[in-house]
């Protein structure tokens, strides 16, 4: 049995066969938004191959030069904001903080889909994307950001305090995403008054999209 691979590049490539990895299937992390099946192939099947470690460690060092690299962007950035008004610098910061961004969330995903089995180095990414994005006031409601703190939760045993921390500094509560994340949690636990809160903060403000 064969499956296809998503779209763009990958759709252009032969199907892969199920059996690559169905003996590792079970040891596979769930991931939100589904992995890809080329690389989940190339991982499982090379797992115990040194090619497989070096191309990752060589990824690895690429992401962290690339997330040093927009950093230090915003960073000038913000240095020039600080000392000029105009909506053009401003939006030009704006578009180092969305650059940062971008960034850390294609590490995390990178980390996801090459390490699958252990949430080691993804936990590790996140941690440190949310940390330093937290700081950036024009990622609060961007729904990259929220995602990469649900992820992060979703690897907690007890994520209510990502999710207080997250309603404290607004950070993404103008979106539906965070309000049914933080509702679904509180349902499983058998906490149904307060997710009926969290179902009915989230109606108040304007959350996007509110038809999900």
């Amino acid at each position: 049995m064969a499956i296809s691979l998503a779209a763009g590049d990958e759709a252009m490539r032969q199907p892969v066969e199920l059996a690559a990895f169905e003996q590792d299937k079970e040891n596979v992390r769930p991931k939100r938004s589904g992995r890809s099946a080329a690389t989940l192939a190339e991982v499982i099947s090379n797992k115990d191959c040194s090619d497989v470690d070096g191309e990752r460690q060589r990824r690895k060092a690429e992401f962290e030069a690339m997330v040093a690299q927009a950093a230090s962007q915003l960073l000038a950035q913000s240095a020039v904001t600080t000392q000029a008004s105009s909506e053009d610098i401003r939006a030009a910061t704006s578009r180092a903080a969305s650059h940062l961004l971008q960034t850390w969330f294609s590490y995390a995903n990178w980390a996801a889909e090459w390490f699958p089995s252990t949430p080691s180095e993804e936990r590790s990414v996140l941690e440190r994307a949310t940390q330093i994005l937290a700081k950036e006031s024009s990622c609060r409601d961007d729904p990259r950001n929220l995602q990469l703190w649900l992820r992060l939760a979703d690897m907690q045993k007890e994520p209510q305090e990502i999710f207080r921390f997250l309603w404290a500094n607004e950070i993404g509560c103008g979106i539906a995403m965070l309000y049914e994340a933080w509702s679904t949690f509180l349902e499983r636990h058998d906490r149904f008054s307060e997710a009926e809160e969290v179902v009915r903060v989230g109606l108040a403000p304007p959350a996007q999209p509110r038809d999900r």
